[in-house]
């Protein structure tokens, strides 16, 4: 006898005779788990559980197979779904397609050996969902990881400050319940990114809030959009790039009433980056330094922002603040410690920014410039 498969299958039926059957038929091959009735599949789904496939019958009390493929699609996108019916008509068909997008559509009573025939081919599909996935992740993450170390290097201001930007929205998706924070911290991270086209000294005028060119200007202008077309270009981060794109628009007073969580997480996403930004240009980059005179400052100007998120940004924290200060040796630094002050080379180039945080390039670099002689071994932190 064959070992058994080690994916989990999830068979819901309001026949309990059915289901004793299906235990007593394929659970030599096949890891089963049993439901009966959508309810209580639902509570399993609930539980933790991770099922390769869902092989859910379609008349069933309360809620029909096409309502509860339909949760479970929700739920558990990854899994591959199956409706298994005596009721073969078309209509039936495709609504089970449609909604609950289904892989497989089987009639009752099903042959045991066209039952296997069928799981056989529900878990092939999950492995390959699964390794697609995998493989897009990995390429996501190792795209982000370059872009994000590229910019911590070539301009740390830049890095600094987005690190800060993707900390206040956090808090601010966190309080808001809002799904799938991980893209609105991707877009925060990534914010910054568009200022590679900008040149250095423009730069240095930027952060130092000195007075620029009306060129300089269009060029500040169009760094959302050189991010958005960079960001768009690594797979699942389309709407991570929507959300750069727009951060610099004004908030549209259509969506006054209008709840965050019911918003689309393009247009949330990129009002919380525009409030975020802002409220740090505010406390880093205008000489106020102080939280309650940049939330001051931002409020003269209401009509600007999602009045929901100024209304909760007074309670959030912000990084680099209020820590205990210390001095550390370069090789005694921490991943996530805050640079204390601006670290500059003996010759003048910016290596690290006031409010950035320790990342494993950056304590590279450092350690590098130390033994050059180029700065102080010796830095101070605040964690």
């Amino acid at each position: 006898m064959g070992s058994i498969n080690k994916e989990k299958i999830l068979f819901v039926d309001d026949d309990e005779n059915l289901l004793a059957g299906v235990r007593r038929q394929l659970s030599r091959k096949f890891a089963i788990d049993t439901a009966l009735g959508a309810v209580e599949a639902i509570k399993k789904l609930g539980s933790g559980e991770d099922y390769a496939v869902i092989v859910s019958d379609m008349r069933m009390p309360g809620m029909d197979g096409v309502q509860f493929l339909r949760v479970a699609r929700q739920r558990f996108p990854n899994s591959v779904r199956v409706m298994l019916t005596g009721n073969a008509d078309f209509e039936t068909a495709m609504n089970a397609v449609n909604e609950g997008s289904i892989f497989r559509f089987i009639t009752k009573p099903c042959p045991a050996l066209v039952m296997e025939t069928t799981l056989d081919a529900c878990i092939e599909q999950y492995r390959l969902i699964s390794a697609e996935k995998y493989l897009l992740e990995s390429t996501v993450n190792g795209s982000i990881k370059v872009l994000v170390d590229i910019l911590s290097i070539t301009n740390p201001r830049a890095f600094s400050r987005a690190t800060r930007i993707k900390h206040f929205v956090v808090q601010l998706a966190r309080r808001l319940a809002l799904p799938d924070i991980w893209q609105y911290e991707m877009a925060a991270l990534l914010s910054q990114i568009g200022f590679v086209i900008i040149p250095a000294d423009t730069l240095e005028k930027i952060y130092a809030n000195q007075k620029i060119s009306t060129a300089e200007l269009e060029m500040i202008k169009r760094y959302p959009q050189v991010g958005s077309q960079i960001v768009g270009n690594i797979p699942r981060l389309e709407t991570v790039a929507q959300m750069i794109a727009k951060h610099q628009d004004d908030f549209n007073k259509e969506f006054e009433k209008v709840e965050p969580k019911d918003r689309p997480p393009a247009e949330i996403g990129a009002e919380m980056l525009r409030v975020a930004a802002h409220f740090d240009t505010f406390l880093f980059h205008s000489g106020t330094a102080n939280k309650g005179e940049a939330l001051l400052r931002m409020k003269k100007n209401a009509a600007a922002y999602n009045p929901h998120l100024l209304a909760i940004l007074d309670d959030i924290d912000f990084a680099g603040v209020d820590r205990e200060v210390i001095s550390v040796k370069i090789r005694d630094l921490q991943l996530g410690m805050v640079i204390y002050d601006n670290i500059v080379t003996n010759d003048g180039m910016l290596i690290a920014t006031k409010g950035q945080e320790v990342t494993e390039m950056l304590r590279l670099a450092l350690d590098a410039h130390a033994q050059q002689g180029k700065i102080n071994d010796t830095i101070i932190i605040s964690k």
